[in-house]
């Protein structure tokens, strides 16, 4: 009985002495932590740095200025990271990249020799902090006439499902005769496959399609990567071609967006960008 009395507050001690100086331990010291946001160089070129844990792990990926506006690599998981140096990789489609972070404004990548900074830019206040909802991508034709292209179902695991609102036959000879009035041309009934009558395309395009997003709501930015699986197995094939898979197309990019309002996801795509909006 003595014994115990003795053990039970000796082991309080103990608890007490390792709690206390936790923060001088080896295994509690603060290393140098990636932040998530964006970084810019010269406004060309993004490195966007996710939250942590958000797809179950560090992501990010590069970004730079192409015909069709800021487009962007598939997001890559950072490894082998140093939280001693700030520095490890990741692949930015085929390539490796070396980056090297102070912890707070700068992020370096490095590849072949070359280095480039990129700065951090500051925290923006009109994104939405999450994007779980229902959205809809609609084109305006002219001031009289908007088309409902598709809706969008996010989830909170940020996965999203797409359905495509697909017109009838008369519904797209219109359209293509309207783009071919608007555009200053005879018709445009070429943009048809050949060897495809018009209903049995509308019967094979694909319904819809998914994929995953990534999504820094301190940068108001992200990627969305679609399925390409997916997708490819469900498009038309003309009669005597082989159907496509994913392997036939450039699967190391995915579409960069911007969040310009809490209301909005605008997908980088021309000049002015296609707007999906909330609808709840």
């Amino acid at each position: 009985m003595k014994k115990i009395l003795f053990i039970l507050p000796l082991a309080a001690m103990i608890a007490v002495f390792t709690s206390c100086g936790g923060e001088n331990r080896p295994d509690a010291r603060k290393g140098i932590v990636l932040q998530q946001g964006c970084y810019t160089s010269a406004d060309t070129a993004y490195v966007l740095v996710f939250p942590d844990k958000q797809h179950d792990g560090q992501w990010l990926t590069l970004t730079y200025l192409g015909e069709n506006g800021m487009e962007a690599f598939i997001p890559d998981m950072l490894s082998e990271y140093n939280d001693s140096t700030g520095s490890g990789i990741f692949y930015a489609g085929s390539e490796m990249l070396r980056l090297r972070t102070n912890g707070k404004d700068s992020v370096w990548l490095s590849h072949e020799g070359d280095t480039i900074r990129f700065v951090r830019k500051a925290e923006v206040d009109y994104a939405p902090k999450n994007l779980t909802g229902e959205w809809r991508l609609s084109y305006q034709i002219n001031e009289y006439m908007s088309l409902r292209i598709l809706d969008a179902v996010i989830s909170d695991k940020l996965h999203c499902d797409i359905t495509f609102n697909l017109p009838d036959s008369a519904q797209l000879m219109s359209m293509i005769e309207m783009m071919g009035d608007m555009e200053g041309q005879e018709g445009m009934g070429d943009m048809l496959p050949e060897g495809m009558p018009l209903n049995a395309l509308l019967q094979a395009l694909p319904r819809g399609m998914q994929g995953d997003i990534w999504y820094s709501a301190y940068a108001g930015m992200g990627v969305f990567v679609p399925d390409l699986d997916d997708l490819m197995s469900s498009m038309p094939v003309p009669e005597g071609e082989t159907a496509p898979n994913a392997a036939d197309v450039n699967s190391d990019y995915g579409m960069f967006f911007t969040t310009p309002n809490g209301k909005t996801i605008r997908l980088a795509f021309g000049e002015e960008g296609m707007n999906l909006t909330r609808l709840k």
